[in-house]
């Protein structure tokens, strides 16, 4: 197990959510991290979804400091998760 020392550790989190055709989830699942006090957070949200709700844009688009939306057309959980890990802005 590896410890951070204060000078190299991380300054954020990165939260990844792959999603597909679950809208419904994906919104409360958002709102849920956004009330938490932790604040130097990064979502990833990365939708293999063929339709995006406007209710999941309207929160992208409030949020634009905090989630970072990614519509992407592969499918599949391991390509999602290398995809986020490729795009975090806070290292894995």
């Amino acid at each position: 197990m590896y410890t951070y020392a204060m000078s190299d550790s991380p300054t954020g989190v990165t939260i990844v959510i792959p999603t597909l055709d679950r809208a419904e989830f994906l919104l409360q699942s958002v709102q849920d991290l956004l009330a938490q006090d932790y604040r130097t957070i990064e979502i990833l949200i990365i939708d293999q979804s063929s339709d995006t709700p406007p209710s999941v844009k309207e929160l992208v688009e409030r949020e634009t400091s905090t989630i970072a939306y990614h519509r992407v057309d592969f499918r599949g959980l391991p390509l999602a998760r290398n995809f986020a890990a490729k795009v975090a802005r806070y290292p894995c």
